[in-house]
């Protein structure tokens, strides 16, 4: 499969770590670790619906250091579902079988596999009237995305397109209770003009969307599942 772009379906890190030749322990904790740093945040508040922030911390912790040494991902099989059905079920099983006991923590050793602020995971947000497994899908959503704008940001600083970046903020990521600003608002704003304001839009979107479906291809196997996940991320945000 191919992406809209004429480039070739990446190599992914679930790809390696689902191969049973990929035995080498820096190499599976290295895709172990990037697989975290898109998922610590789901996970944290799904722990966090039922444990105390402390608990919830260690228990993230915990949990990522299961997956690790007992190399959980390798049971994973991409014709029986997706990577975050798979993980819930993990984490599921992982709660119930007493992961708050002292011994099940020390077992981890107080590793830290994965580096995050508790704090920055919107842990005093109100809770939703969903259920944890939805909330987890909502949050994975959630992180898709703003780690997709923050590379979309320092891609397009890095190519001195600054202002494309600002448009899209502007009018895209407006946030509040006063209404979105519109086009003419915008360039007056930022003294472009308004066909500038319409071409940048363009610009970002389809650069984002870009950065997504290669963020998402990182834990996917097959092309199509890449399409599927978009299609929930289109709906989601009303792309």
């Amino acid at each position: 499969m191919g992406w809209p772009d004429g480039s070739q379906f990446p190599t992914t890190s679930l790809s390696l770590v689902l191969d049973a030749r990929e035995k080498r322990e820096d190499r599976l904790r290295q895709h172990v670790e990037r697989l975290c740093q898109r998922y610590w945040r789901p996970v944290y508040r799904f722990v966090l619906r039922s444990r105390a922030p402390r608990d919830a911390e260690d228990l993230t912790q915990a949990f990522f250091v299961h997956v690790m040494e007992n190399e959980v991902l390798r049971r994973f099989d991409p014709a029986r579902g997706n990577l975050r059905a798979f993980l819930k079920t993990c984490l599921h099983n992982f709660l119930a079988l007493g992961a708050r006991s002292d011994d099940r923590l020390k077992r981890g050793g107080g590793r830290r596999i994965v580096s995050f602020d508790a704090s920055a995971a919107g842990e005093s947000e109100p809770a939703s009237s969903g259920t944890p497994d939805e909330e987890f899908d909502r949050d994975w959503l959630r992180e898709v995305l703003r780690q997709s704008v923050e590379a979309l940001e320092g891609e397009l600083q890095r190519r001195d397109r600054e202002i494309v970046f600002q448009v899209f903020r502007l009018h895209d990521l407006h946030a509040g209770p006063d209404e979105r600003p519109g086009y003419d608002a915008i360039a007056a704003q930022l003294g472009i003009s308004r066909a500038d304001v319409g071409n940048h839009l363009r610009a970002a979107r389809r650069d984002l969307r870009r950065i997504v479906l290669h963020g998402i291809s990182e834990y996917v196997v097959e092309g199509g599942q890449v399409l599927d996940e978009e299609a929930l991320i289109r709906k989601a945000f009303e792309w």
